[in-house]
């Protein structure tokens, strides 16, 4: 979904520099970058979530393993 949503953006960027008030080709390039550099971006969040969690399980065995002995 995130994905979906940088490519939807980028592209509804890249679309509006042809516009009236659209800013021209800084607008367009803006929207290219955005279209690679945006997944990349909810990769690394999910990354980071995924990460977390795993910490939280990691020190929540340690925990029970503490209070076990």
């Amino acid at each position: 979904m995130g994905v979906a949503g940088t490519v939807i953006a980028a592209l509804v960027m890249m679309g509006s520099s042809f516009g009236r008030y659209g800013g021209g080709a800084a607008t367009f390039l803006g929207g290219l970058i955005f279209l690679v550099v945006g997944p990349v971006m909810v990769r690394i969040y999910c990354e980071l979530l995924i990460l977390f969690f795993r910490m939280n399980e990691t020190l929540t065995e340690i925990k029970d393993l503490l209070a076990s002995k």
